[in-house]
């Protein structure tokens, strides 16, 4: 009996001691319900920020070609109106007038050339060194003071060719301005060079014809 009892005994301590120790926490059903959806939209989000992304390149790029396209076609359009500038700029230099240095009667050309152009042109003849020997800004008679850019005016004479300067201010104006220079002739020698700036109106008119973005600042 006493056997019995003490067998028993030991069979009933391991039980005890296993319904003594707490069972595991079982995670709850909000938790897995979130485990499980986090887990199923991880792919998606993944996909849709590779799809934004994809498409934010492909905006940029669209972006990039306009703003390359835009900048050309100005580029060209520019182009095409300073040649045209330049072409009847050589024509006005054959004058009659300036091959005998007759620069009161050219001033009635150039005026009569300038008569065809928006307001805010220009038309001068200078010597290489710098002498201004008529300037339609100024009226006739005054005494011009000389052109202290000469990097404007020198390939003229050195190259014998027309040249486009750089933006510089202009003493009579007191605005900036760039200038168109082409060569008179007298012979096979540069005798004078002849400058015309153009009017600020002939560019605007190019850009308003590219029609522009209006957030666009040129």
């Amino acid at each position: 009996m006493d056997t019995y009892r003490e067998a028993l005994e030991a069979d009933l301590v391991p039980g005890e001691a296993a319904s003594a120790q707490p069972s595991p926490r079982t995670p709850s059903l909000r938790r897995r319900l979130l485990v499980l959806v986090g887990g199923s939209m991880l792919p998606v989000l993944i996909l849709a920020a590779a799809v934004v992304m994809q498409g934010y390149s492909r905006a940029e790029q669209a972006a990039q070609e306009r703003v390359l396209q835009i900048t050309r076609s100005t580029m060209a359009a520019v182009d095409r109106e300073l040649e045209n500038r330049i072409a009847a700029l050589e024509v006005l230099a054959l004058s009659p007038a300036l091959q005998v240095g007759d620069f009161e009667a050219f001033r009635g050309e150039a005026e009569r050339f300038l008569s065809r152009i928006p307001s805010g042109a220009g038309i001068s003849i200078s010597e290489r060194s710098g002498r201004q020997l008529m300037n339609t800004n100024a009226a006739p008679g005054e005494q011009v003071s000389p052109r202290i850019v000469l990097d404007a005016m020198e390939p003229v004479f050195t190259a014998k060719k027309p040249h486009v300067s750089d933006m510089f201010m202009s003493r009579l104006s007191s605005r900036p301005i760039f200038t168109i220079e082409v060569p008179v002739m007298r012979g096979e020698e540069v005798a004078y060079g002849l400058a015309f700036n153009p009017p600020r109106s002939d560019f605007i008119d190019i850009l308003t014809k590219l029609n522009l973005p209006e957030s666009w600042i040129v």
